[in-house]
């Protein structure tokens, strides 16, 4: 049971590490490369739409 255990944590701490590293990109993307204000609205800051 503990290896079955020790398994589907890795693989939970796996995907939530890669859905984090992928939000991430996609902040600095919008940010740098498009050049939008979707950081500053996820930051809180306030844009005028």
């Amino acid at each position: 049971l503990k290896e079955v255990v020790d398994v589907l944590f890795n693989i939970g701490a796996s995907a939530f590490l890669a859905g984090l590293a992928l939000h991430v990109f996609g902040a600095v993307k919008n940010h740098f490369l498009l050049k939008n204000d979707t950081l500053k609205r996820m930051l809180g800051k306030h844009v005028e739409l």
